[in-house]
């Protein structure tokens, strides 16, 4: 395919997970739509993995397809990393695409079509199909519907607790231009912060984003993600992020201090959730007390977390007499319920 006529490129940063990148490659070797390069951005610590991945790019290259592969050095993390490879994109529009996750066969002729059919938008999404091993895009297919709103409904409060995975993004070059790359200080909220410069530049131009209904992006969840370890590293990216965007939204006054505090409560509940449930999934092998312990303990060093105990220990009183009340209602005035739960538990203890 002529280089002159690229519509799309395709932005892979990769490290190590040779097997997993073959995937991915492949799914893009299946698009209907020809037109794209794709970029790989390499910083593998393994020069056997860097050579393999080479000889991967080496057979779909003799297969007509436009790859360029990069590496300049070892374990150089997601943005820069990333930056790299978006730095040399040449096509009109950019995605992103993990070396983990795949894309459906018909992805980029739609994403193309949506660009060329709405110039209002320079930001399109996807929402994403979770999977472990094996994907079937046509399991998940149906007729495309787009969905448009503005920026303004992500930024009222979604984006304080929830966020586009890259993969799963979209967006003109032109867009990258004016914003520019991820912000190579942080090491995992870098995609957070993209989405979030996205938005607000298409808010300050009044552009439209553009929500793909239909099942065209597959994220793969494996043990191999490094925010499954260093989930307090993240604990810390996001707090910055959100003291970050709190400068912003007051100097631009984008919504009303009210709903501004909430956001922020919204957020902190939402990073200590998460830090729990990490905690949980890291400590499977734990008992509970151990997690509560680990999780009691970063509490203690901050200034949200010990409130937090403190209002949870304020209210045990009032909490236990609710329990005792409740059970006294149901025993007063539904002991057929009663009778019920308790002869299907002694059924169950005979047996």
């Amino acid at each position: 395919m002529d280089e002159s006529i690229i519509k799309m490129s395709v932005v892979i940063p990769t490290h190590g997970r040779v097997d997993l990148f073959k995937d991915t490659l492949h799914s893009l070797y299946l698009q209907t739509c020809k037109d794209f390069e794709v970029i790989i951005s390499d910083d593998s610590p393994v020069e056997e993995d860097r050579e393999k991945i080479k000889n991967i790019i080496a057979s779909y290259q003799k297969e007509g397809m436009i790859i360029k592969y990069i590496f300049t050095k070892v374990n150089l993390l997601q943005a820069p990393n990333t930056n790299q490879g978006l730095n040399i994109a040449k096509g009109l529009y950019i995605r992103i695409l993990h070396s983990d996750d795949l894309i459906a066969p018909e992805c980029i002729k739609q994403e193309i079509n949506a660009f060329e059919n709405y110039p209002e938008i320079d930001l399109l999404y996807h929402n994403n199909l979770f999977f472990e091993d094996y994907l079937d895009f046509s399991v998940y297919k149906k007729e495309i519907m787009l969905n448009f709103h503005k920026p303004k409904d992500w930024l009222n409060g979604s984006i304080f607790t929830d966020t586009i995975l890259p993969s799963c993004m979209c967006f003109r070059r032109s867009l990258l231009s004016e914003v520019g790359g991820m912000d190579e200080n942080y090491k995992f909220l870098c995609d957070w912060q993209l989405f979030f410069d996205f938005l607000l530049n298409s808010y300050d131009k009044n552009k439209t984003l553009c929500c793909f209904s239909a099942g065209y992006v597959g994220w793969r969840m494996h043990d191999q993600s490094v925010t499954s370890t260093l989930f307090i590293d993240h604990f810390l990216e996001h707090e910055n992020f959100i003291n970050r965007i709190i400068l912003i939204y007051q100097q631009k006054k984008l919504i009303s201090k009210r709903k501004l505090k909430q956001n922020i409560y919204n957020a902190t509940k939402y990073r200590y959730n998460r830090l729990l449930r990490d905690l949980k999934t890291y400590n499977k092998n734990s008992t509970k007390f151990v997690t509560l312990l680990c999780y009691m303990q970063f509490l203690l060093s901050r200034k949200y977390g010990i409130i937090h105990i403190l209002l949870k220990i304020m209210f045990i009183p009032s909490q236990l007499i609710s329990t005792i009340f409740n059970a006294l209602y149901k025993i007063i005035f539904k002991p057929k319920d009663c009778i019920e739960k308790i002869e299907k538990k002694l059924v169950f203890l005979w047996k």
